[in-house]
């Protein structure tokens, strides 16, 4: 035998014992799987996201009436998009509302499971961020129940300067807003950092083992007064914070949640019963509101005209009581 004969061949061929248990339709689904799966990857990755940007932008503009414009809009991997210098235009607002960055995730082990957990993360220029995650039973979806059944949302020094302002001008600008209630819309801003989360776990279908909390403040929180017509200095607040405890159903605000700025002090205590259906969410709420000084004289009047006519000395309690839907309110 010669010396090239003596030599064994070697197969690289597995055998289709070589993986145990798996049989040859095992493996044919198993390869058609991963197929399907980097097919759809491939479509992902390379799909044209400049027409589906102007899509989108056309589509919220046309859902909400404001006018939308992404700068850019790319894959935000597993499965989510990426959207830079978004700008958001109310009518009639000078001014746009700028988003450094916001990102849209699709939890794709939730969507295996049945349910739909999107997370919308939103960076500002000063690299804080504000993210926000949601989570929907399917089959909820599919009937029409758009309760989500678990919140969550985390702040870490997100600035509210140009969302406070962006929601006053397109308070202002509404066709129903009252003309001597507009300039005062228009002329003040709120500026600071946010900060805080919120948890909430609900039950939908049975709203008394819905629970959670949530403890969210304002830093360097600033009521901007630059009207001149208003002759106010700006409102540095001490505190700005709304804490909350969600229990067995019912939503009970802690004591010390409130604004409190050298001339001006806002008070919130009460509780929310939660209901199957939103709008029959029970209310019993009481705002306090606490003017003083050069504030007090400029804006007094409106706390008495809104306590009819009594005098009350810059000092008010809004009481809020009955459904979501039609609250009943009353000056205390």
């Amino acid at each position: 035998m010669s010396e090239t004969d003596a030599t064994p061949s070697v197969s690289l061929a597995l055998p289709e014992t070589a993986v145990p248990g798996m049989s040859r339709t095992t493996r044919v689904v198993v390869t058609s799987m991963l197929f399907i799966a980097s097919f759809v990857f491939f479509v992902y990755v390379t799909f044209p996201y400049v027409v589906l940007k102007e899509s989108v932008a056309a589509q919220i503009s046309q859902a909400t009436g404001y006018s939308v414009n992404i700068g850019e809009l790319g894959p935000n991997l597993p499965l989510g998009l990426s959207a830079s210098n978004v700008s958001i235009l109310a009518p009639g607002a000078p001014q746009p509302l700028r988003i450094a960055e916001a990102d849209v995730e699709i939890g794709v082990f939730s969507l295996l499971l049945g349910r739909l957990s999107p997370e919308i993360a939103l960076r500002s220029g000063t690299k804080g961020e504000l993210d926000v995650a949601l989570d929907f039973g399917l089959l909820g979806l599919a009937k029409g129940a758009a309760v989500p059944s678990g919140v969550k949302l985390e702040a870490v020094d997100f600035p509210i300067d140009d969302v406070v302002a962006f929601a006053l001008r397109a308070a202002a600008s509404g066709a129903n807003v009252n003309a001597m209630v507009a300039p005062l819309l228009t002329g003040v801003g709120l500026s600071g950092k946010l900060n805080g989360a919120v948890k909430f776990k609900l039950n939908p279908g049975e709203p008394a083992q819905s629970s959670g909390t949530a403890e969210i403040k304002i830093d360097d929180a600033l009521l901007k007064l630059s009207d001149p017509a208003l002759g106010l200095p700006d409102q540095k607040f001490s505190k700005a914070l709304i804490k909350a405890n969600l229990a067995s159903g019912k939503l009970v605000v802690d004591e010390n949640s409130g604004f409190v700025a050298d001339e001006l002090q806002l008070n919130l205590k009460g509780d929310v019963t939660l209901a199957r259906n939103v709008n029959q969410y029970q209310l019993r709420l009481d705002l306090g509101v606490k003017v003083e000084k050069d504030m007090n004289e400029k804006f007094g009047w409106l706390i008495d005209a809104a306590a009819g006519g009594t005098p009350r000395n810059g000092e008010l309690t809004i009481q809020m009581s009955g459904p979501l839907s039609q609250p009943e309110i009353k000056p205390l």
